[in-house]
């Protein structure tokens, strides 16, 4: 009950603070802050409740600033829901599930970020598909990709740092939850 707590305090900030850097400059993309937080609540709780927390955090973002369908919220659960199953015999590697043996553990949260942003800009497009009939594929494909990169830019850096605090986490033994390998 007490890191749920504490997740929602995190979030609410984090929303609040994204906010006021979004509408104060322009190079501050949407999601830059909030998504990396987000994933990062999702993998140290490792429950409903922390899949919950965080999706209601990117709702209540969407809530602030509609842009598209709430793409990530919406498919957020699922993903998490995936990557935090329990593998059976998690520490055989023939056994071990495809995404654990292609994908190192340390990159995890930094993949699911990225995929939460990817997913981001797929609603971002589809909410300003019926201006894009006026412009050129060229000029749509820049746009879309200057909106990528200022998000990615910022939150793949924030993602990879709390990785790393995960980790140390781990290995200090600051979580309760015991994790088969680093996260």
């Amino acid at each position: 009950m007490k890191s749920a707590i504490a997740a929602v305090i995190l979030l609410w900030t984090v929303l609040c603070l994204e906010m006021a850097l979004h509408q104060s400059s322009a190079w501050f993309s949407q999601g830059a802050l909030l998504i990396p937080f987000s994933c990062g609540i999702v993998f140290w709780m490792r429950s409903a409740a922390g899949i919950a927390t965080a999706t209601s955090a990117l709702l209540l973002s969407w809530i602030a600033f509609p842009v598209g369908p709430p793409l990530a919220s919406l498919v957020m659960p699922l993903i998490a829901a995936w990557l935090l199953l329990p593998a059976k015999h998690a520490q055989s590697f023939r056994r071990s599930t495809w995404w654990q043996r292609c994908c190192p553990a340390p990159l995890h949260l930094s993949l699911f970020t990225l995929t939460m942003i990817l997913l981001q800009q797929i609603a971002r497009a589809t909410e300003t598909l019926a201006s894009w009939e006026q412009m050129a594929v060229a000029e749509q494909v820049a746009i879309s990709l200057n909106q990528f990169l200022r998000t990615a830019v910022i939150a793949i850096p924030i993602s990879a740092g709390l990785a790393l605090f995960l980790f140390a986490a781990d290995e200090l033994g600051l979580r309760r939850r015991a994790t088969d390998g680093f996260l």
